[in-house]
């Protein structure tokens, strides 16, 4: 958290775009690094196959809404992230592109990870559904009984480390932003007093699993209920209230200046979409994720 505080105390070009020209670079090539190794090393055959062979018999409504909702979570939607980000881009930078090239970037990321985590996975004996435990036990485990497993272990946390710290910079940013807009306070009091607000909530999430693990109101220790509010409620709640702003309160006229880019089909496809068909899919995010299908076909069936 320190390190956080520190690059968004040093402001957009001292601090956000130096940190992101050295850590994106050095996040890719290692994860490069970390596919061949793992590719050599472990069962690449398994891990391919489980990747990428489809199976249309789990291609159910249910698998459907939780893609999207991983979607939303892995590309930040909701958070305001990106509003942020975007909101520092100069006048000429093309949103839909930027936009197509984020989107493109982000899954090649993600298969980048599939392919360094996978083959150790199967070539190793792991449970692929094991969660959290797979990286933070399974694979440590694993690495320490692979050829050079010390060195490329510590590839991988390093880069699942520097992964942590860029998205925790981009989450701290628009509180930060909205701090210094509305309060009209310094941008390191802003840093600084939002920073040590959320590491003591992580404390507090980090305590639930060992001094205050006993306490689990409605089944769910503190760290659980922290996560389901903030990716299960508010991050698809998020998505739906800025769709709906974007689709239903911007004006033609804002957003086609916005979007000059965009060709003049490709524009009303885009708002379609965004004004009826996005709040849509997002409220069957909100009903699957948050669990209120449970209830509302509790209330129907009573």
């Amino acid at each position: 958290m320190c390190l956080v505080i520190f690059v968004v105390s040093n402001g957009v070009t001292r601090g956000l775009e130096r940190a992101v020209k050295i850590l994106m670079p050095l996040l890719f090539v290692s994860l490069i690094a970390m596919v061949i190794y793992a590719l050599l090393v472990g069962d690449a055959y398994k891990a391919v196959t489980y990747l990428f062979y489809p199976d249309f018999s789990k291609l159910s409504l249910d698998a459907i809404i939780v893609a999207v909702g991983q979607a939303f979570f892995s590309l930040s939607l909701g958070m305001g992230a990106l509003m942020i980000y975007g909101s520092y881009l100069p006048q000429e930078v093309s949103i839909p592109s930027t936009s197509v090239i984020v989107g493109l970037v982000d899954s090649l990321v993600a298969i980048l990870a599939g392919l360094a985590i996978f083959p150790i996975v199967f070539g190793y004996g792991l449970e692929v559904s094991e969660g959290p435990g797979l990286v933070f036990v399974s694979l440590a485990i694993a690495f320490a009984n692979m050829p050079f497993g010390e060195i490329f272990g510590f590839v991988f946390f390093v880069l699942l480390s520097i992964a942590a710290w860029t998205s925790a910079i981009s989450l701290l940013e628009p509180v930060v932003a909205w701090l210094i807009e509305t309060k009209g306070w310094s941008r390191s009091k802003s840093s600084l007093l939002s920073g040590s607000v959320i590491w003591l909530m992580g404390l507090v999430a980090l305590l639930s699993f060992n001094e205050w693990r006993e306490f689990t109101p409605f089944g769910k220790n503190i760290f659980d209920w922290a996560e389901f509010v903030s990716t299960s409620v508010l991050l698809p709640a998020g998505g739906l209230l800025i769709s709906i702003f974007v689709g239903w309160r911007l004006s033609m006229f804002t957003l086609s200046e916005e979007l000059n880019g965009l060709r003049s089909s490709l524009y009303k496809a885009w708002y379609v979409l965004v004004k009826y068909l996005a709040p849509l899919g997002v409220t069957l995010v909100f009903v699957e994720s948050s669990g209120l299908r449970g209830v509302i076909l509790g209330f129907f069936a009573g």
